[in-house]
């Protein structure tokens, strides 16, 4: 998950810890239909201001958006009501950062590609190495140096959830995005890991390092070093 997506999910979670809006907002997403003031203020117990008050700070966060104005018939005398419905904003904070849904379609994209002859597990890493190598592609630098190489390199990493620290000529990456499938799969999901990698460092025009797999408990089972 990008970090702007991590950020905007972390606010729409502070606004959701006062536990009347919390109930407000699911209220709205369970109603199945565009929710008035008066019955979010109902279903709530407060007044039609408060409910007001907290249904325009969910739509302030993302949670929730206007909905359609009630037909003529439906309004209240002298004033149109204004209705909520769900955004549609997905809430996903994880710290350390994962990212799944890249590893499941990456996994997708590998089975569907598939050649006559070519084994699953290699499609993975086919796909994963080109992945890598779009992803870092995206961010190589216009005029590129090996200081401003190492700087989008190591964003790119930190971006992804990998938390990378460097020590000395290698880089320690101390958090998996794969994580649990990650355990569940190991020769696939970190080979495939290690592709991915590869892929971002010849991508972003990094010629002097390489991926290698390095499994160590409670951290990446993939870290990158400086070629012989």
């Amino acid at each position: 998950m990008p970090a702007d997506a991590v950020d905007r999910s972390m606010r729409a979670l502070g606004v959701l810890d006062e536990p009347t809006r919390r109930r407000l907002y699911l209220f709205v997403r369970a109603a199945g239909h565009p929710v008035t003031r008066d019955e979010g203020a109902a279903h709530a117990g407060i007044s039609r201001k408060l409910a007001a008050f907290h249904l325009e700070r969910l739509v302030d966060a993302g949670l929730l958006v206007p909905g359609p104005t009630p037909h003529r018939r439906e309004r209240r005398r002298g004033r149109a009501r204004k209705t909520y419905e769900p955004s549609g904003l997905a809430l996903d904070v994880s710290i350390p950062r994962r990212h799944y849904d890249l590893a499941g379609e990456l996994l997708a994209t590998a089975i569907e590609s598939c050649g006559a002859g070519e084994r699953p597990a290699d499609a993975a890493m086919r796909v994963a190495f080109e992945r890598g190598r779009r992803i870092g592609g995206a961010a190589r630098p216009k005029a590129p140096s090996k200081r401003s190489v190492r700087t989008r390199e190591h964003a790119m990493l930190a971006d992804h959830g990998y938390e990378p620290v460097r020590e000395g000529d290698r880089v320690v990456l101390r958090s998996c995005p794969f994580d649990a499938v990650a355990r569940t799969s190991p020769e696939l999901v970190c080979g495939m890991n290690r592709a991915l990698l590869e892929g971002v460092l010849r991508g972003v025009g990094d010629a002097d390092t390489e991926a290698v797999l390095e499994p160590v408990p409670g951290r990446c089972c993939v870290e990158l070093r400086a070629k012989a």
